[in-house]
């Protein structure tokens, strides 16, 4: 619950000390504290007011001490304005002046609660107050309830009860203030007779202890009388009154200066709060009140005064520790236990000498509370040395696994990590301990049990990352033998691509794989493992295996068509010397092509799942139709046909881990070289018709060629540059055609024909343009052609 306040403008603020609901003010210590009120000591009064609900009270204490207390609106009707009790605070330039305005009694909102809060809020401001002002009404004197007669006589019996046990002599003063008084009508001595002989009346009605039988209440109150005319109908009278009244309150030369030393409670400034809210939560919760005695609540201000500034010197003292301590660079100080002990007794010794003139009760038990307020603090300084030292030992930790060989550039994974590891912790906890101990301070029971186990914890998840460090480098070392020992014949069995590829690697891989887990066993020993985290290295020894082989096959497909291509060539293309074919009548050409081309299907296929199990080993994506023996030519294919039809095996038939080349991609890579495959096919075809033309012309061509070319031949042999010439000319055209390279001069020869034959006709266009247009027309018409 917050502090309620109201801050009206160019006043000091009021607050709600006790709610409407009986709840005490939170941090009323900061708000004194706000006011400079705690620094008074005892220089200060406290002024409460009694009175009926909408009697004035608030309006007369803002008059009295420049407060400004809500009041209530009479154009608004009369109701209710003060809930529970608020507090207000002026000065008479000496001394400040608590001033508490309570709540009215006989007030119809509270109903049948009313007579219980009044009991207990009257009760409570004769506790605190020097002065009590008992707010009347002219017309209630004489009245029981009017006059709050019954409220009064309780009271002045609780009070008894309460209070006369531990009766220093200190009274509270009773100012009745007479309100809407006529002078002329009723004397105010009548009056103040009428009052006295009532409380005297009321005084010897209550129920008194047998020792307090004969007592008057002015043993316990003085009692004095004042009245105010109307506020209204004799304002001038009423505002004169009122001056007079406050300059009694604040005027301490006036003879009728109201506060005087016995009415003090003798309550120091700085406690006022804590001894207020005591009596408030006694007072509300109706228990048997033993409230402290002027002499002990004096020794409990002093002991806290002292024990503070034995506590601030403390704090001082430590300082230059803490900051010590605070360096980043620095580490651990030497002789911590030694310089804290010193200080503690320097502190008990600052504290005892004073304090021992007080009560020795509230003394040894302020001391004690001085001492719970020392180790507390200075269990932060210590702290911060359990922290130096745990990072220091941590440090030495890491300086020690350096020097071991244990980590750094370069490292191998070591084989005794279990004996290195216990030999590190020992070491390091041992350490720990001696420093811990050589900071402990006897008097402070402060436990270092958590910190232990943070150190343990810490060394353990150290060693621990270091060992898994050690096992990755272990394993590292494993899978490069792996790879020494799997990749030169796997390379070999992914080149040659053979249907018995698979058997082989798995062999090579599973021997492998056994020798690698031999000697993965043999180092593994050394390591401080369980049997489940030994099978989880075992596996991942494995998963590397395996990782190496898929590796190295996906880098393959990432070149499969390429690969196909080259199998299909050497398979269709090239012939057993590998040479160029040339087809001849005799080759079968759709045959070759057939076993061309599912060669390379069988490539793609081999590099599409991994088969490292027997039971894996028939697992393909190819379907009947793929290595089908029956063969349709490019030009018998209908259109619309897919390579990918069929019935394969579908990617959820084989599991995720061996799929190398995705099922979608598979046939990705089969239609494009089927497509890239089919014009080699026909050029193959068109090749082993033009050998065959050649072959098949007539003999007799040949004599009909001699005969009539004769005279040409003599020509030609009689003339020997022009038969050298030919023969050359021969010589490379014969070369040519053997290499399969006529292509390259037909084309030149085509080409060169075509511009030829473009330039010509542009030629005769131009001449037939310019022999009809005439001589000067024909070159502006040529100009334009052109």
């Amino acid at each position: 619950r917050e502090v309620r306040m109201e801050r009206p403008e160019g006043g000091t603020p009021m607050l709600q000390l006790i709610s409407g609901d009986a709840e005490w003010c939170p941090n009323l210590d900061e708000q004194l504290s706000e006011w400079g009120f705690t620094e008074r000591g005892f220089d200060y009064w406290a002024v409460s007011i009694l009175g009926c609900q909408s009697s004035g009270k608030s309006t007369l204490l803002n008059l009295l001490f420049g407060t400004h207390f809500a009041v209530m609106d009479s154009q608004k009707g009369r109701s209710q304005t003060t809930k529970g009790v608020w507090m207000g605070k002026c000065t008479d330039g000496k001394n400040d002046i608590l001033v508490l305005d309570v709540e009215g009694t006989d007030g119809r909102e509270r109903g049948e609660e009313q007579k219980a809060f009044e009991r207990k809020s009257s009760l409570f401001s004769l506790a605190l107050a020097e002065i009590l002002l008992i707010n009347l009404w002219t017309q209630d004197i004489g009245r029981y309830d009017a006059a709050n007669y019954g409220l009064l006589r309780t009271v002045f019996e609780l009070n008894l009860q309460l209070f006369a046990k531990n009766h220093t002599g200190a009274k509270t003063l009773l100012l009745f203030v007479i309100r809407d008084h006529i002078a002329r009508l009723t004397p105010l001595k009548e009056l103040q007779k009428t009052l006295e002989s009532d409380l005297a009346t009321l005084w010897s009605g209550i129920t008194k202890p047998e020792e307090f039988a004969e007592s008057s209440f002015r043993d316990y109150f003085d009692v004095e009388f004042t009245s105010l005319a109307h506020k209204v109908l004799e304002e001038e009278e009423f505002v004169r009154g009122v001056r007079g009244l406050r300059d009694r309150f604040m005027n301490a030369e006036n003879p009728q200066y109201l506060f005087q030393s016995a009415y003090g409670k003798d309550v120091p400034a700085d406690g006022w709060a804590r001894y207020g809210e005591t009596i408030w939560q006694s007072i509300k919760e109706a228990k048997d009140l033993d409230l402290p005695t002027q002499k002990e609540m004096l020794a409990i201000y002093r002991c806290d005064e002292i024990s503070e500034i034995a506590f601030r010197k403390l704090v001082t003292n430590v300082e230059p520790l803490r900051e010590a301590l605070s360096l980043n660079a620095g580490g651990p100080l030497p002789n911590f236990g030694a310089q804290l002990n010193e200080l503690m007794n320097t502190c008990f010794a600052d504290y005892d000498k004073p304090a021992s003139r007080y009560m020795k009760e509230v003394a040894a038990r302020k001391r004690e509370d001085l001492r719970e307020k020392a180790t507390e603090h200075l269990y932060s300084v210590f702290s911060l040395q359990i922290a130096k030292i745990r990072d220091w030992v941590l440090s030495q930790l890491n300086l020690k696994i350096k020097e071991k060989g244990l980590e750094g550039k370069d490292i191998k994974a070591a084989t005794d990590f279990g004996a290195v590891r216990q030999e590190l912790e020992e070491e390091v906890l041992q350490q720990f301990e001696a420093m811990v101990n050589d900071s402990l301070v006897p008097i402070a029971n402060w436990s270092v049990a958590a910190d232990r186990e943070d150190v343990r914890n810490r060394v353990a998840q150290r060693l621990t990352v270091l060992q898994t460090t050690h096992l990755g480098l272990l394993l590292t070392a494993i899978e490069a033998e792996l790879k020494k020992q799997i990749l030169p014949q796997l390379n070999k069995q992914l080149e040659v691509a053979r249907n018995d590829m698979w058997p082989r690697v798995a062999e090579l891989y599973n021997a492998a794989l056994e020798r690698a887990l031999g000697s993965f066993d043999k180092r593994i020993a050394g390591y401080t493992l369980t049997p489940e985290e030994v099978e989880e290295r075992r596996a991942e020894v494995e998963s590397r295996a395996f990782t190496v082989v898929k590796t190295r096959v996906e880098e393959v497909a990432k070149q499969m068509l390429y690969k196909m291509e080259k199998r299909f060539d050497e398979e269709f293309r090239l012939d057993s010397n590998g040479l160029p074919r040339r087809w001849s009548r005799s080759d079968d050409v759709s045959g070759l092509f057939r076993v061309a081309r599912t060669a390379g299907y069988r490539v793609l296929d081999l590099c599409a799942i991994i088969r490292l199990r027997p039971e894996d080993f028939q697992l393909s994506f190819l379907t009947p139709a793929d290595l089908s023996r029956d063969f349709t030519s490019p030009e018998e294919e209908k259109p619309g046909s897919s390579s990918s039809s069929g019935t394969g095996l579908d990617e959820t038939d084989v599991e995720p881990h061996l799929i190398v080349i995705r099922l979608d991609t598979f046939h990705e890579l089969k239609d494009r070289f089927k497509k890239e495959t089919e014009q080699a096919f026909v050029q193959a075809l068109r090749d082993q018709e033009g050998n065959n033309a050649i072959v098949r012309i007539p003999p007799f061509f040949w004599v009909v060629m001699l005969v009539l070319g004769y005279n040409e031949i003599m020509a030609l042999l009689y003339n020997p540059l022009l038969l050298v010439f030919f023969v050359i000319i021969a010589a490379v055209a014969l070369g040519i055609w053997f290499v399969g390279m006529a292509d390259v001069p037909l084309q030149i020869a085509s080409d060169t024909y075509a511009i030829v034959t473009k330039e010509a006709k542009q030629y005769i266009v131009s001449s037939v343009v310019n022999k009809v247009a005439g001589g000067g027309g024909g070159a502006t018409t040529k100009t334009k052609t052109e």
